[in-house]
């Protein structure tokens, strides 16, 4: 199956490309200065040449507090863009957008098994994009686990999937790390 990922070099894409290479996906990997998700015609030519099965959109315009405070209208703009850009994409992939009663909007797989995963969590990132939460989505800094998890703190300072579990277990190697080395 070839599964496209647009910001395979971002966050969300350097977690997910490594996993869908040990499942042995064909990937594609775009560019910015291959597939320019703001213009629309270069998006439909590269999806048009490589047939994607999959379309993965993790790619977005941000770059932290102080561009989002100088720039909310451009990085709103960008990211709506790509967003539209991305529905076009979408619907070669097999996703559905699906208007809701509160005027909202979310994507849904209509396809089965890991299509149907994968579909998901396109639909999920593009939602936390449109949302603005997209900042929150984080991995678990663990080497052993990198779940994807929501940063749920107020001042998105978590690093840990589940502080009962990870947290706890580096806390108590790092203890004994100091505790040993003295």
């Amino acid at each position: 199956m070839k599964v496209l990922v647009t910001g395979s070099s971002g966050f969300l894409g350097r977690h997910l490309v490594p996993r869908l290479q040990a499942r042995r996906y064909d990937l594609i990997l775009p560019r910015s200065r291959e597939m320019d998700l703001m213009v629309f015609p270069q998006v439909e030519a590269y999806l048009t040449s490589h047939r994607p099965d999959v379309v993965v959109h993790s790619a977005a315009y941000y770059g932290g507090i102080g561009i989002n405070q100088a720039e909310p209208a451009n990085l709103f703009f960008r990211n709506t863009v790509m967003t539209a850009n991305l529905f076009e994409a979408a619907a070669r992939a097999g996703l559905s957008l699906r208007f809701l009663p509160d005027g909202s909007s979310r994507l849904e797989p209509e396809a089965a098994g890991a299509d149907a995963v994968l579909g998901g969590l396109l639909a999920t990132v593009t939602g936390a994009m449109a949302e603005g939460t997209w900042e929150r989505l984080k991995a678990c800094r663990s080497d052993a686990c990198r779940w994807a998890f929501y940063d749920h703190a107020k001042n998105r300072s978590r690093t840990w999937c589940s502080m009962a579990v990870c947290g706890n277990r580096q806390k108590a190697r790092a203890y004994r790390q100091r505790s040993g080395s003295r």
